[in-house]
């Protein structure tokens, strides 16, 4: 709850100096929003908190700041964009040359729908649930990839797997999966449970193949929640494969010990999770998909007293 205050007190005070500030930082840095990377991760940071009972902070104005960085082209936060291309997000239900930035939008965008919600905005919550479905315009049926679209609507040209391009730092493969609130209608789309094995089966034949390939990157933030899909097609058994693969073949306790820049914990607290058998799979959401735990039992010492055991 004070790391959510301290996000609203950063939008508000934004707002009282600059025209078009108040909204939230992306990629916070030396106190100062370096505007880094894509998307706009506060509004999952914000609604998945209070989701989990994180609840004790102004809750109003952090709507205020959400909604408005997401409905309002042009919004800053220290000067920098909260979300580029949302002029056309809006009107064309993608980004123009970004597959990446649409899937950071969509989830962003699902989010806000749940925390909308929860705060009584009930008629903002469908708007945003329904723009969150904006995945399926990137879908091309040809490839059986998401992929990134000119302005005028045609599809991106020279497309291929292995390329980067319209996409940040990963891959159409890569990227794929990365529709986290609705995994059961990307794997409809697909073609049902044996072809999203099929897919799923070939990307995890390599684990941490980098950014120019068609197989898994998990030194990198955008396949984190992938072997979780498994989950999804009803194979939970081939999550808990593909997980334990992952823990014994890239995490070490050496000193290079992680697969990838940990980036400010994202990879030190998936192999956390992971080793629970538990992973936060869905933004905005308070609940749990299911892996296998790593230990006989864990016990969890929880803030109002409660304790919480998984024993295996």
């Amino acid at each position: 709850g004070d790391v959510m205050q301290s996000l609203v007190n950063y939008a508000q005070q934004d707002a009282s100096v600059r025209p078009n500030g108040g909204g939230l930082p992306r990629w916070e840095q030396m106190n100062i929003n370096s505007g880094g990377m894509v998307g706009d991760g506060d509004d999952t940071i914000i609604a998945s908190s209070y989701a989990f009972g994180a609840t004790r902070f102004d809750t109003q104005g952090a709507w205020a700041a959400m909604d408005k960085g997401a409905s309002q082209p042009g919004t800053t936060s220290d000067g920098r964009l909260v979300r580029s291309g949302l002029e056309e997000y809006i009107k064309k239900g993608y980004v123009p040359e970004s597959a990446s930035i649409t899937l950071e939008y969509c989830n962003d965008d699902f989010a806000l729908s749940q925390f909308a919600k929860s705060q009584g905005h009930y008629e903002k919550s469908v708007s945003y649930q329904n723009r969150a479905q904006n995945w399926t315009n990137l879908f091309d049926v040809s490839t059986g990839y998401l992929r990134p679209r000119l302005a005028d609507g045609a599809w991106m040209g020279n497309f291929s797997p292995t390329s980067e391009k319209g996409f940040t730092e990963g891959t159409a493969p890569q990227y794929l999966w990365l529709v986290n609130f609705n995994l059961r209608g990307l794997i409809d789309k697909l073609g049902g449970n044996d072809q999203a094995f099929e897919r799923l089966d070939h990307f995890f034949t390599k684990l941490n193949a980098g950014p120019r390939s068609e197989f898994a990157f998990m030194g990198n933030e955008p396949c984190e929640e992938t072997p979780w899909v498994y989950d999804f097609a009803s194979a939970p058994w081939r999550t808990q494969n593909v997980v334990r693969r992952i823990q014994n073949e890239l995490f070490t306790s050496k000193p290079s010990g992680l697969p990838g820049n940990d980036d400010a914990g994202a990879l030190a607290s998936w192999y956390v999770f992971s080793a629970l058998g538990l992973y936060p799979e869905i933004p905005g959401v308070a609940g749990f998909v299911v892996g296998s735990q790593v230990f006989p039992r864990a016990i969890f010492h929880l803030e109002n007293g409660a304790i919480i055991q998984i024993i295996g």
